[in-house]
């Protein structure tokens, strides 16, 4: 069934609004840690499951489409390495992520390299425990990282190495599902996390260092003008539907 110019606007102008809330939100994370910007991905899709009258399931009109938001796509650009000289801060190498367990006990996935020890000596990222056994001991102290990714500590017999962190690969990242923080759950489409060592070369932790956001601060205006541009098309479709329903109600008065 068609529905219309109204219909069709209607649907454009949500669509065009998702784009502007994610390019906010991406400006809003332009200096967070490893930060992936979000790209909304828009359809163009049947706006109804039946068929225009006359016409076989392959065929349609101009107007009994509508566009949608279908999903969001996870840029997986690396961002800049930013050095912090803290002894516990690494950037992970490409399509590497660090495994963190959740208060509700799924497994978590990071590219936040910024790591704590909490009071009873375990690693964690923002408050989130790596998926690991990894513990500093009473009598360990200064604990650092090699870019291996080995966590070594200095006891009474000097260094040594009490673990390794939990790093793991995926496959096609950018479908990822975000939870916000930094944080990522594996999907379908991305694949399961399987665990990994470091090769050495490119293949290694940065230490003392961070990534950055990877959020193109040019790109996403831009992003947000062709999105306003966009919506106000869309709204001046709408004003003119009503001018055309305003004096269609005036003739038909006058008739």
């Amino acid at each position: 069934m068609e529905i219309g110019i109204l219909g069709v606007a209607t649907a454009g102008l949500r669509a065009q609004q998702s784009r502007i809330d994610y390019v906010g939100q991406n400006l809003a994370n332009a200096d967070t840690t490893a930060y992936r910007a979000l790209r909304p991905e828009l359809v163009d899709v049947p706006a109804n499951s039946g068929t225009t009258a006359g016409l076989s399931q392959n065929q349609t009109t101009s107007l009994d489409r509508v566009v949608e938001l279908a999903g969001l796509t996870q840029l997986d650009a690396p961002g800049p390495i930013v050095p912090t000289s803290s002894p516990l801060d690494v950037a992970l190498p490409a399509n590497v992520y660090l495994a963190v367990q959740l208060p509700n006990g799924q497994t978590g996935y990071t590219r936040n390299g910024n790591l704590q020890v909490d009071s009873q000596g375990r690693l964690q990222v923002d408050g989130n425990l790596l998926a690991s056994t990894v513990q500093i001991q009473p009598g360990q102290t200064s604990p650092t990282l090699d870019a291996q990714g080995r966590v070594l500590t200095i006891g009474p017999r000097g260094s040594q190495t009490i673990g390794t962190l939990p790093l793991v690969r995926i496959a096609n990242p950018d479908q990822l599902q975000p939870l916000g923080q930094g944080i990522y759950l594996t999907t379908t489409d991305s694949g399961p996390a399987q665990p990994t060592t470091l090769s050495g070369g490119t293949d290694s932790l940065t230490l003392d260092s961070l990534e950055g956001s990877n959020v193109q601060i040019a790109q996403e205006f831009g992003n947000l003008i062709r999105a306003q541009r966009a919506y106000q098309v869309g709204t001046q479709m709408i004003r003119t539907w009503d001018d055309l329903a305003s004096d269609t109600v005036q003739e038909l008065k006058h008739s």
